[in-house]
């Protein structure tokens, strides 16, 4: 099944603000429209073509939404529970997006991820602009935004995306505020953004908090936390605060510490196992490709000048997330994401003040970068592809994505070897734009084939034709059913529960999965009938109902 909409963007177009990065003295609001003109470009087509829901998780946020614009409630509920997990921020924000076509969408349900990823991206170049220079943060802006973790994400329902670029953007104030010219007036900028933060996922947003005070502290001591008060910026934090607290509270008042305090704070509580720790710090590593080949240059090379104010800043915003998230309890790659901005900037930073040194050791980093890239290109020749690997290997289609990973490594390797920083990041930029953006098309075509819940739900409907329908969730919530069907769908959990509801008299149908279908003894039921079949992300899935009239 091909996607309704092809990516509207020609390439020499796509490629032109990208080719002129450093080209000349622009201004700051030039640089920043520039910049977000990148941004756009790779996250602004997947809106229009990307299919949404392919795991469960990312169907949450979109019914959340659904429910506020159908009851109008503050707090949202799934499947008849209110949803007090998290602030409301990010089902509110898809809301207001999808109140003038009165219905949530997969692009009303992605656009706040969009923004997130946007206010992420500036928020890095204003940074980046007032610690090392305008180069250095148009650099660390487009490095951010073709980081290939952070591209993901920007296509997942899903309220992370959101909170990192609220709190990356509360970086310009607070440095603003606490380096050395110490505008105090700039707090107020720090906690509203804060705030935000919070709104959009609890704890997670206070980290540019944490940052603060780490800095101040290791910089002056206990009096340099002084600079942090601000009973302006204290009264902002508190009003916006107050806009999702109260109707939260009011309605979780009851059970407050278990269903709101425990799950935003277990995160962050106690000490992963090391298996989980390493686990992340791959995943970081992968996360941050291409960049990963040259950021332990820029890591080594910010730890010797860390007494420098604004490189000692910049390593602080990646070290203190980075403790954070690898000593939580809670290991997942999405909560990586904090940690990409910083990292952006030390490359950045790296590349515009000593990219063009030329040593032994950057020559042995191009020689592996270039080794790299070539063993990407080269395995699907050694390496048998899994039917379900979404790259059309020897196909025409595949060309650009083999051609732009092919430009990434030759302008890594010849930008390290030859001491030509502007090589080594606009070519390696231009080249990973063709890459995300080409690949994101591709890897759309094959979900909306191999992953077809929109087919799915069809034809329950056509098969339930109006009468309630279930679903065996033993694997997972199947919360992908309820979006495209636009009902709520019942959970069952075992034997008992599906005989109960397919003895009901509306004569319900019910979606379980083949292997749950034999688990739950299911095939000896000779009342039972399986009335179709749809094979979706590689399981097959029946549909069944009572026989008889």
């Amino acid at each position: 099944m091909e996607p309704s909409v092809a990516p509207s963007v020609p390439l020499s177009a796509a490629l032109a603000p990208v080719a002129g990065l450093t080209a000349g003295r622009i201004g700051r609001l030039s640089a920043a429209v520039l910049v977000l003109g990148v941004a756009l470009l790779l996250v602004g087509p997947p809106l229009a073509y990307r299919p949404l829901i392919t795991q469960s998780h990312d169907a949450r946020f979109p019914l959340l939404a659904r429910d506020v614009l159908a009851r109008g409630a503050l707090i949202p509920e799934e499947r008849g529970l209110l949803y007090r997990n998290k602030p409301p921020l990010f089902p509110w924000s898809i809301a207001v997006l999808s109140w003038p076509v009165g219905h949530v969408s997969e692009t009303t349900a992605l656009a706040p991820v969009a923004a997130g990823a946007c206010l992420a991206i500036l928020g890095t170049f204003l940074l980046g602009d007032a610690l090392f220079g305008r180069r250095a943060g148009l650099w660390a802006g487009v490095i951010l935004a073709t980081s290939y973790g952070f591209f993901g994400f920007a296509q997942r329902p899903l309220p992370d995306m959101l909170v990192v670029g609220l709190v990356t953007l509360a970086g310009y104030p607070l440095w603003r505020a606490v380096g050395p010219a110490a505008r105090r007036p700039a707090l107020v900028g720090f906690y509203a953004l804060l705030a935000l933060g919070v709104f959009a996922k609890g704890p997670e947003g206070l980290l540019p908090l944490l940052v603060a005070l780490v800095w101040c502290g290791a910089t002056v001591g206990t009096p340099g936390l002084r600079r942090l008060w601000s009973p302006a910026g204290l009264a902002v934090f508190v009003a916006i605060s107050l806009l999702w607290s109260v109707p939260l509270l009011w309605h979780a008042s009851d059970r407050l510490a278990g269903d709101v305090v425990e799950p935003g704070l277990w995160a962050y509580l106690g000490l992963p196992r090391p298996v989980s720790l390493a686990g992340q710090l791959v995943r970081f590593a992968l996360g941050f490709l291409p960049w990963t080949l040259v950021a332990p240059l820029a890591m080594s090379a910010a730890l010797r000048q860390r007494r420098t104010p604004a490189v000692g800043f910049a390593l602080t915003w990646f070290v203190v997330p980075l403790a954070v998230v690898f000593l939580s309890h809670t290991q997942r790659t999405r909560y990586l994401l904090p940690l990409y901005p910083g990292a952006a900037l030390l490359v950045a930073w790296w590349a515009a003040e000593a990219g063009d040194r030329v040593t032994p050791i950057r020559r042995a980093v191009a020689v592996a970068a270039g080794l790299t890239i070539l063993v990407v290109l080269t395995a699907p020749l050694w390496v048998r592809p899994s039917p379900r690997y979404f790259v059309p290997v020897a196909t025409w289609a595949s060309a650009p994505l083999f051609l732009g990973l092919l430009g990434a490594g030759a302008a890594l390797a010849a930008g390290l070897w030859r001491g030509r920083p502007r090589l080594l990041v606009v070519g390696t930029v231009t080249a990973m734009v063709v890459v995300l953006g080409w690949g994101s098309w591709l890897h759309a075509r094959w979900v909306a084939s191999t992953q077809d819940y929109p087919g799915l739900a069809a034809e329950v409907e056509r098969e339930a034709g109006g009468a309630p329908v279930g679903a065996v969730v033993i694997a997972d919530y199947f919360l992908q059913l309820d979006f495209y069907l636009g009902r709520t769908v019942t959970p069952l959990y075992t034997a008992g529960d599906l005989r109960a509801f397919l003895a009901r008299p509306e004569r319900p149908v019910a979606v379980v999965e083949a292997r749950d279908w034999r688990r739950l003894g299911a095939p000896d039921w000779a009342d039972v009938q399986v009335v179709a079949r749809w094979h979706v992300e590689g399981r097959d899935h029946l549909i069944v109902r009572r026989g008889g009239p």
